[in-house]
């Protein structure tokens, strides 16, 4: 039985390969800003906590105050950080992804 030939695949070359180094590099600051903002929003939690306790009386019968900060305000502040450090992060590095490709 005769068959034809199956044709030939072209060989892949450097230029069919995706870049990702733009896409990786906005993908790592973003996870920087992440963390840079979790820890920062903790920080501001805490200072939170520090500017409601001479607001609102809060009692200090067995450790409440703390537990406000701990439990409450800076858990908020870490989330809050978070979301602003990656949005922040990433969009840096995307703005500046996008000068880098019109600059070529």
């Amino acid at each position: 039985m005769n068959l034809p030939a199956s044709a030939r695949d072209e060989p892949v070359g450097r230029a069919s390969i995706p870049e990702t180094g733009g896409t990786m590099k906005t993908f790592v600051l973003a996870a920087l800003g992440t963390i840079a903002g979790l820890v920062l929003g903790a920080a501001v939690g805490i200072l939170a906590r520090i500017a409601w306790i001479n607001i609102v009386p809060t009692g200090d019968l067995e450790g409440q105050s703390a537990m406000l900060v701990f439990f409450t305000f800076a858990p908020a502040g870490s989330v809050l950080g978070g979301l602003i450090g990656a949005i922040w992060a990433g969009f840096l590095a995307s703005k500046s992804r996008i000068r880098m490709e019109g600059d070529t």
